[in-house]
């Protein structure tokens, strides 16, 4: 039979289990590895699944991909596996070779484009994924300009 001490050891312990279980309730985690771009929340915020604005960006930034918008009237020169050069503003004279990783089976209005440099024939594109051999300087979500190369 266990002394009253044995009894109250085990109350604790049970009692520990049920905060342990609590805590692993408020415990957010990854779906997946990766490096934090971005964080939307400060420590102690209550956020609930349901909530439309993610709490942190995540990136895989082993391996950089760029997102273009081709004009509709472009698709049918541009093949995956095609190279491509990607350039920067912010790093003048300097070039970033790649090559076409997918294009998406949809025509859709431009996103990417700032309105202001918008004509009204590129409204429809494709979006074309770009993977970098190497993505040197670049930094995700900056601006960039892609050339495609010959087939």
């Amino acid at each position: 039979m266990p002394t009253q001490l044995e009894g109250q050891l085990n109350i604790a312990r049970m009692e520990l289990r049920v905060a342990i279980a609590e805590l692993e309730k408020l415990t957010i985690r990854a779906p997946v590895a990766g490096t934090v771009l971005k964080v939307d929340v400060k420590a102690g915020e209550v956020a609930a699944p349901s909530s439309p604005q993610p709490l942190m960006l995540l990136g895989d930034l082993s391996q950089f991909r760029v997102r273009a918008e081709l004009d509709e009237h472009n698709a049918g020169k541009i093949k995956a596996g095609q190279p491509v050069t990607v350039r920067a503003e912010a790093f003048s004279g300097q070039t970033f070779a790649g090559k076409v990783a997918a294009i998406a089976p949809l025509v859709q209005p431009a996103r990417l484009a700032s309105p202001g440099s918008r004509n009204i024939t590129d409204f429809n594109v494709n979006e074309v994924m770009i993977d970098l051999n190497e993505p040197g300087p670049l930094i995700a979500g900056m601006n960039v300009d892609v050339y495609f190369g010959s087939k």
